[in-house]
């Protein structure tokens, strides 16, 4: 094989001659190969033969995120189906540069406003499911991710939504209450923003009350992620 051809861009020559001569799988074989000739198949080389057969294949994760996101869009979508693409967002999200990608796709809103938001018409809205998935996505989208964790859309909707559960806990059952506590804890790693709100908003005594209530040992410890974050990163923070 000889990626590189004659004259000309070698990464284009490289990318021609991949698409015209080989499957996926052939690709992803080549990729792997690390007894070529270093001159004729470099690391870069055997990157870009990977990045090919991932496209071929329809697998990039960018792709995966659109091609989700069209379904969650979608309002139309069957529960199931909408459940499967929060999945697959779910699994990509959790690298923090995807993440990112997802937010400015103006993902994160969307789920917020028609899954969680209680102004949303969305029917799929009712299924508690949806609502644990949603959870779940902004959620890891969050976690230790500074460059969204101060967005209006964390700091200003999703903290009052989180907020206004811990004022009436047992209305949302436990399952519910698992993805707030996980959401506090995200919401509030490393972030100065939000743990000034932990005090303007009386977050820490709501969840102690909670702590001194609750029965169950992983609404507990989910709740004690979120205030360990305070007392380690809140200068100003107390736990009463």
């Amino acid at each position: 094989m000889n990626p590189q051809g004659g004259g000309g861009d070698p990464l284009k020559e490289l990318f021609n001659w991949a698409v015209a001569n080989s499957s996926s799988e052939e690709l992803r074989r080549q990729a792997a190969d690390s007894t070529g000739n270093p001159q004729e198949l470099t690391p870069e080389k055997r990157e870009i033969l990977e990045y090919i057969a991932s496209q071929m294949k329809g697998s990039d994760p960018y792709t995966v995120i659109k091609k989700a996101l069209a379904v969650i869009r979608d309002e139309s979508s069957s529960v199931d189906d909408t459940l499967d693409a929060m999945d697959q967002i779910d699994e990509i999200v959790g690298k923090i540069d995807f993440a990112t990608d997802f937010h400015k796709m103006k993902g994160t809103e969307y789920i917020f406003d028609h899954f969680l938001s209680s102004e949303s018409q969305d029917e799929r809205a009712d299924e508690i499911e949806i609502k644990l998935a949603s959870l779940q996505i902004l959620c890891t989208c969050l976690h230790n991710n500074p460059a969204i964790q101060t967005d209006d859309l964390y700091q200003v909707k999703f903290f009052n939504y989180l907020a206004d559960i811990l004022d009436n806990p047992s209305s949302k059952g436990k399952a519910i209450l698992k993805k707030v506590g996980s959401s506090l804890a995200a919401l509030s790693s490393n972030q100065p923003n939000t743990l000034k709100q932990f005090n303007d908003r009386h977050i820490i005594g709501k969840i102690t009350k909670i702590m001194h209530t609750e029965q169950d040992e992983q609404v507990l410890s989910k709740f004690m992620f979120s205030l360990l974050n305070v007392g380690f990163d809140g200068k100003d923070s107390s736990i009463p």
